[in-house]
């Protein structure tokens, strides 16, 4: 199981979850607050139980650069289930 997270350039909030929808992922709101600096990171947030991130990050990707958003970062993490975690 794993789960994307794209992080985009965006202050419009209402419009973000709007399209969130549309895309069948889950919108969050990070707000950052840093010495004088205060700010906000908006992340899509999607769960997926195959194995093809690959073809789900260009999805996601596609997705949001047709609604015109700049994307700062795709993540992509793996959940280890017990009896499967990595060996160091």
């Amino acid at each position: 199981m794993f789960e994307i997270h794209a992080t985009v350039d965006s202050n419009e909030v209402e419009k973000f979850k709007i399209h969130c929808a549309e895309f069948g992922c889950k919108p969050i709101l990070i707000e950052l607050i840093n010495n004088n600096y205060v700010g906000n990171q908006l992340m899509t947030s999607q769960k997926f139980t195959h194995s093809d991130w690959e073809t789900e990050v260009v999805m996601i990707k596609d997705k949001l650069l047709s609604k015109n958003y700049k994307i700062l970062r795709i993540k992509v993490e793996e959940f280890l289930i017990p009896g499967n975690e990595y060996k160091y």
